[in-house]
């Protein structure tokens, strides 16, 4: 869910919207928790029944996130 949100704000903010500094410094602390979210196990989007592993989804929506978090940062 990191990359959705954070992708979400930045569609906002990048389409003239406000985020408020309170919400600002909530989605730095996401960004924070994907820096080593990416890499733990989970069920993905299929939420399937056995042991969480590494999805490729989950992985590339927490690069999205990032990607995200550094378009606001050089921006």
């Amino acid at each position: 869910m990191y990359g959705e949100i954070l992708d979400c704000a930045f569609q906002w903010a990048a389409t003239g919207g406000r985020l408020p500094d309170r919400l600002w410094h909530q989605l730095t602390g996401l960004v924070q928790a994907v820096r080593t979210a990416w890499r733990r196990p989970d069920h993905g989007i299929w939420e399937v029944r056995t042991p969480g592993r590494p999805s490729t989804y989950s992985a590339a929506m927490c690069q999205v996130a990032l990607d995200r978090a550094a378009g606001w940062h050089a921006g």
